[in-house]
């Protein structure tokens, strides 16, 4: 039997907008989802001690398995739907305990290529950012086909779970129809956020969290005005203020968490603080860093 883990990931700033050509910034976070394989004579997925259906994990590892079969027993630190990225954190781990099973030692191009095959099954058209964030850890500044890695320490962040529960697809189309209505503004909406990415980049680079912060809450506010927030979001996000210097959703929306920057000396009572900004699978499982502009 072989494990191999991989990080949740959060996204900081340009969720959505990243689908549409702009940069994201996101960060692995050290919530973990470990995924143990061995040979079997079926492929077998088990998580909870449940046998799960999860063909599209066999259809993306079968360039690795060559025909034969294994057995994966999951282990989640991960809520799912919650827009921590379960499911690219679960094609990864799954990816890379198969290869070690297999004694293949595949480069970060094909762990991702690998992983983003079960996360189109899953979400349909994936920017690939929750993939790249858990795979090459720390803060990364990705755009489709492109990551920078962001020179920074990890950061504490406040996780807050709404426990609404939604299905990113839902909330794409969601986008999909404001931007069909509003083109004009969704163009500028893009054009501002990818700004946002680039300087909240600079800003965690520089340690100014009060600057990011400030680019968290002006991308909540484009956010609820393409229609993925909700009322029980925007109604914790202000139960925060006066503790947090800024609060935004991560991930799809509709739903799932909020993250935010608590105030210096402040631990607020709602939710659980992570360590954003730590290392990714790659480096979690091969032990080889991996440092400056990607092309994926």
């Amino acid at each position: 039997m072989i494990s191999a883990s991989a990080p949740a990931k959060v996204i900081v700033l340009g969720e959505h907008f990243v689908v549409h050509g702009a940069r994201a910034l996101a960060a692995s976070i050290d919530r973990y989802i470990t995924v143990t394989a061995s040979l079997s004579a079926r492929d077998e997925l088990f998580a909870y001690g449940r046998l799960v259906r999860a063909e599209h994990i066999f259809n993306s590892i079968d360039r690795m398995v060559r025909g034969r079969h294994v057995k994966l027993v999951v282990r989640s630190q991960i809520p799912n739907g919650a827009g921590l990225g379960s499911s690219a954190a679960l094609s990864l781990a799954s990816a890379i305990a198969v290869s070690k099973l297999f004694n293949i030692a595949p480069d970060p191009s094909l762990l991702f290529e690998v992983s983003m095959e079960a996360e189109k099954h899953v979400h349909g058209n994936p920017s690939g950012v929750d993939v790249a964030a858990s795979l090459y850890g720390g803060f990364v500044l990705f755009k489709r086909g492109e990551l920078v890695r962001v020179n920074a320490p990890p950061i504490r962040l406040l996780v807050v779970d709404s426990k609404q529960r939604r299905k990113t697809g839902n909330l794409v189309n969601r986008v999909k129809k404001f931007m069909d209505q509003e083109p004009e503004l969704f163009n500028s909406l893009v054009v501002s956020a990818d700004l946002m990415a680039k300087e909240g980049a600079a800003a965690i680079s520089e340690g100014n969290l009060e600057q990011l912060a400030s680019f968290m809450n002006v991308s909540q506010s484009f956010l609820e005005l393409i229609g993925v927030s909700t009322p029980k979001i925007e109604a914790i996000i202000r139960g925060l203020k006066g503790k947090v210097l800024g609060a935004k959703i991560t991930g799809a929306g509709g739903g799932g968490c909020i993250i935010a920057i608590p105030m210096p000396g402040i631990v607020p009572k709602t939710g659980y603080t992570v360590n954003a900004g730590v290392a990714g699978a790659y480096q979690l499982n091969y032990g080889n860093p991996i440092s400056g502009h990607l092309n994926l």
